[in-house]
């Protein structure tokens, strides 16, 4: 008896694993977003490049102007400032 309910559970273990190969990958529930486009990320990279002009120079006015209203500039060691005022 002993041995039957052994068998039974081990073959009840052995048909519940799935091959990985055999099993579907999960489908996403959204489209992929991520992608961004050409656009973007060129409008990104002019604005990084035009923050790290204003570093380079020293131009505090510069770098002011390219953070938005509620910009947070975190320096390293310092208090964090929230709101184009206080940067």
């Amino acid at each position: 008896m002993r041995k039957t309910i052994t068998r039974l559970m081990l073959l009840a273990l052995l048909t519940s694993c799935q091959d990985a190969k055999t099993s579907k990958p999960a489908e996403k529930p959204f489209k992929n977003t991520e992608i961004m486009d050409k656009q973007n990320k060129q409008q990104i990279e002019a604005l990084l490049q035009e923050y790290k002009k204003s570093l380079n120079t020293s131009d505090a006015a510069l770098a002011t102007s390219l953070y938005s209203k509620e910009g947070v500039f975190m320096p390293t060691e310092a208090p964090s400032a929230v709101g184009k005022d206080q940067i």
